[in-house]
């Protein structure tokens, strides 16, 4: 068992949901790792003094202004949400502008040089799965935005660097797997 695996079974069962397996893997390892032992020790010190701490009262109207913040966003806020939106569109727009020119000069080589028309076939079946897969992140921010996020454009902006992160990844970073090895 990892230091790591210790301490999610530290954590569940401190929180009461540790399983009786899970309970004796934990002994286990704490009776033959004294690091995990002592951070054992630390752990319900400290879960101990919480349970004994009085409870703190909320100031008088948190409720109300948390709830007042809730319903009205600050300008602030809604300025910071246009400027996301506004940089992932310009973002997305560069990613998509590469890709195109690109795809316009492998074009413009298979046409200007015969010979490789079955180079060209290949291309073309590359860009349709890169093409596939920015359709996928397009639909999956679609369904973010429209779902989960309909308020928060933010949401909205990382989903279109996301999609261009992807044909960024296809056009340029596999692009040298793509040169052609020549025979001499």
């Amino acid at each position: 068992m990892t230091h790591k695996e210790a301490f999610s079974l530290m954590m569940d069962a401190l929180d009461g949901i540790l399983t009786s397996s899970g309970q004796e893997w934990l002994e286990h390892h704490l009776s033959v790792c004294t690091e995990c032992r002592i951070e054992w020790d630390a752990l319900q010190e400290v879960d101990r003094l919480f349970a004994s701490a009085p409870p703190v009262p909320a100031p008088a109207g948190f409720a109300r202004r948390v709830q007042t913040r809730i319903e009205s966003p600050s300008w602030e806020r809604s300025l910071g949400a246009l400027f996301a939106l506004s940089l992932g569109s310009l973002a997305a727009l560069l990613l998509v502008a590469a890709p195109a020119s690109v795809t316009l000069l492998g074009l413009w080589t298979a046409f200007s040089q015969p010979a490789q028309f079955t180079d060209l076939l290949v291309w073309l079946g590359q860009l349709g799965r890169v093409s596939g897969s920015l359709l996928d992140v397009l639909w999956t921010a679609l369904r973010l935005f429209s779902f989960e996020a309909a308020g928060s454009p933010i949401v909205l902006g990382w989903a279109i660097v996301a999609g261009a992160a992807v044909v960024l990844w296809s056009h340029v970073i596999r692009r040298p797997a793509l040169v052609r090895v020549k025979n001499g």
